[in-house]
């Protein structure tokens, strides 16, 4: 039976179907998504479940009879299948034949290949145990040579030893020539450590190294004692070939550097020394130290100092020349490291680090210097220098200093004679000295950059506080003396309204014993001091200080963290310059108070035109000519004049102005509505109209006519101080209440 790929249809399978209902379609069943449930509900609509029942029974049968037609359609050609088969099995034969064949063949060629290929392996094997026994054999040979080489070299040193100083350049040869072949023999011996005959040889191996140091040392020591320099470099050469550097090192700090700097230092003790001036005959003593091993072992140090040169190995700056000057130092000079007299200190610390610098200096390249910086010496050296000891006993004199002066002012002293920058106050004064001393060359050391900044800040921060304290008692004291009732409420001096200080800063002490409590009781126009002090201290942080600072920080720090640090300055002086505004604030307040206590005379005009028959005003009333004469007088004082600037006075001027203005306006509304309220009662007691002058105005009319005259003499009053009254918004505000226009007649 043919076999297609192509689907069989129902209609192709089953021929005629037109027997079935209309509503029975068989390819239904044989979609790829058939399911009965669905199809039994969908036919239900076309006929009952009985006739639907009858009528698939009757598709089953034809299914199942045309099933059998088709098995019997191909059945007889399935039966004579075995009878057309013959002689199978011979076909299979012949076929297996060759395959066998070919079988056999490989397994012949595939047994002489194993054959060939475990004799090829096991010369292979023999060849590899023939070679190490060859290698063993050669490098026994070679062990044995060298070491009867070295031992015949070691006679002929021990023997030119005998001939004289004329020998020592070829003596020093030689002794290079044998680390050469000592070092030789340790790698072959290396290699067969793990062999009878280079254990046993290890004592041999031991003793000529040992003897080799010992002459090398020799040598070395009479090269060095000679200035023979080209003896001295093959020595070296022969310690590179050990490894070994730490007894050349030696021999050179014992035979040149130490003679030398002991020779020096005693000279030194010998020589008296004044006081104060122990920096400069420490900087005179290492100056002559290191010009001493420049010369006498000067070109010695440039050939270890060349980059990437065979004698790179030797540290001679940090192990032999540092190491002899900072055990000399501390053995006969002890009290060079001692921070007990901070000038001293700094002077000695000076001239260390311009002695290192030098060594440094001769280094040519950065490996040179980054072992030089590494070295134990190094580390030591600059150990013996108590840096916080000695900032310690600064930090005590300055604090100690700035307390003073703070609390030893007890009222409005000033400075005598006067101080160059204008400061009038001498705990300013103080704090100029002591921000002066921490940036000054004498004092400030560059490993404590980050100690003096924060004393910078500290005393800033310190004074700051001093004078904030001061106001806020003059604050309180005000409150508590002169209430004022409904009246705007004054400023709050807080670390906020004064500006606050850089975060992280401390105070360097908040004794309340010196609080200026005396500040309390000065007259108004002394807080200029003050603010001439504050400006000037913060001018001060912003120049002079800080670029003293950034001049320090520069030899070590990039420009980045020198900005860093000036910028805490910057912020800091900003921070006085806040209190400076908030006491010129002040300066405002209490002025403002005093002209507002002149201005509220305005209440007497009520008594001038009620319940009289006074005609209306055409004058301002007396009072207003002295509304701002406080103002006057302190802007008029020796201090104001001679402290504040135009434009803080300006300020001042504005700010009173302003205030007065504001509080005029209150009092002059409160009096008209107070004015109006009593004549509405009048009028209704007497169910009539207001009193009439002989004008036709009333009361009320005449006195809001006379706020008005007195409001106009006010503007006049503020040109006279400069300002433009037409620019004063609460001044407009107040000619616009008591404008007639305003009122209602």
């Amino acid at each position: 039976m043919p076999v297609t790929d192509a689907p069989v249809s129902i209609h192709d399978l089953l021929g005629n179907t037109q027997t079935f209902p209309v509503w029975l379609d068989p390819e239904r069943f044989l979609e790829p998504g058939f399911q009965s449930d669905q199809t039994v509900l969908d036919l239900r609509r076309f006929a009952p479940l009985a006739t639907l029942h009858n009528d698939l029974n009757d598709y089953l049968t034809v299914l199942k009879s045309k099933l059998v037609e088709v098995i019997n359609e191909d059945y007889g050609d399935y039966v004579s299948l075995s009878s057309r088969l013959v002689n199978v099995e011979g076909f299979v034969m012949r076929m297996k034949k060759p395959l066998m064949d070919l079988k056999d063949k490989m397994c012949i060629i595939q047994e002489a290949v194993k054959t060939e290929l475990s004799a090829l392996n096991q010369g292979l094997k023999r060849r590899k145990d023939v070679s190490t026994a060859r290698s063993l054999l050669e490098l026994l040979q070679e062990l044995a040579h060298v070491a009867s080489k070295v031992e015949k070299l070691l006679e002929e040193v021990a023997a030119s030893e005998n001939l004289g100083v004329a020998d020592l350049d070829s003596r020093c040869r030689l002794l290079e020539r044998v680390a050469g072949e000592v070092s030789r023999l340790s790698f072959q011996a290396n290699r067969g450590k793990d062999l009878a005959f280079v254990k046993g040889m290890e004592a041999h191996t031991s003793g000529y190294r040992s003897q080799l140091e010992t002459r090398l040392q020799s040598s070395l020591e009479q090269a060095l004692s000679q200035q023979n320099l080209t003896a001295a470099l093959h020595c070296l050469h022969g310690y590179v070939e050990l490894g070994e550097a730490g007894p050349a090192e030696s021999t050179l700090r014992m035979v040149v550097v130490k003679p030398l700097v002991a020779r020096l230092v005693a000279e030194h003790k010998k020589v008296h020394v004044r006081p104060g001036h122990e920096g400069e005959a420490l900087n005179q003593l290492l100056q002559t130290i290191f010009v001493g091993v420049k010369a006498e072992c000067g070109p010695l140090l440039e050939a270890t100092l060349v980059p990437h040169g065979t004698l790179r190995i030797f540290d001679f700056l940090g192990n032999a020349v540092l190491e002899e000057v900072q055990t000399a130092l501390a053995s006969e000079l002890p009290a060079v490291f001692s921070p007990g007299v901070p000038p001293a200190f700094h002077a000695n610390y000076l001239a260390a680090s311009c002695f290192v610098d030098k060594l440094e200096g001769l280094c040519q390249g950065r490996s040179a210097l980054d072992k030089l910086r590494s070295s134990t010496a190094y580390t030591a050296f600059f150990k013996r220098w108590n840096l916080s000891v000695y900032f310690s006993l600064l930090y005590q004199d300055i604090a100690g200093e700035l307390e003073g002066g703070l609390s030893g002012c007890t009222g409005l002293e000033l400075v005598k004679p006067p101080n160059t920058l204008g400061l009038q106050l001498p705990a300013s004064a103080t704090v100029e000295r002591c921000l002066r001393r921490a940036v000054s060359s004498d004092v400030f050391l560059v490993p404590l950059g980050d100690r003096f900044l924060r004393l910078l800040l500290q005393i800033v921060q310190r004074y700051r506080t001093w004078v904030q304290q001061g106001l806020s008692t003059r604050v309180k004291a005000a409150a508590v003396t002169e209430p004022l009732s409904g009246s705007q409420p004054s400023v709050t001096v807080t670390s906020e309204t004064l500006g606050g200080g850089v975060e992280g800063e401390a105070s360097v002490s908040n004794d309340a014993a010196a609080e200026p409590s005396w500040l309390s009781t000065l007259p108004t126009e002394d807080l200029s001091v003050f603010v001439s002090d504050l400006s000037i201290i913060s001018e001060l942080l912003s120049s002079s200080i800080q670029d003293a600072l950034r001049k320090l920080l520069l030899a070590t720090l990039p420009e980045e963290s020198c900005a860093s640090a000036c910028g805490t300055l910057t912020t800091s002086a900003s921070s006085l310059s806040g209190l400076a505004d908030a006491i010129l604030d002040r300066m405002a307040d209490e002025v403002a108070e005093r002209c507002v206590g002149v201005v509220k005379q305005l209440k007497g005009i009520t008594a001038t035109y009620r319940m009289t028959t006074k005609g209306p005003p055409t004058r301002h009333s007396h009072y207003v000519t002295g509304a701002l004469a406080p103002l006057r007088s302190v802007l008029d004082s020796e201090r104001c004049r001679t402290l504040l600037p135009l434009p803080l006075s300006e300020r001042l001027i504005v700010a009173v102005a302003d205030v007065v203005s504001v509080r005029y306006h209150q009092l002059a509304d409160e009096l008209l509505k107070t004015v109006r309220k009593t004549e509405e009662s009048l009028k209704r007691l007497k169910k009539a109209t207001a009193d009439v002058a002989g004008d036709g105005m009333s009361d009320s009319d005449k006195i809001g006519l006379q706020l008005y005259l007195d409001a106009q003499e006010y503007g006049n009053q503020l040109t006279q101080f400069g300002l433009v009254p037409a620019q004063l918004t609460s001044y407009q505000a107040l000619l616009h209440s008591v404008s007639p226009s305003q009122r209602t007649v």
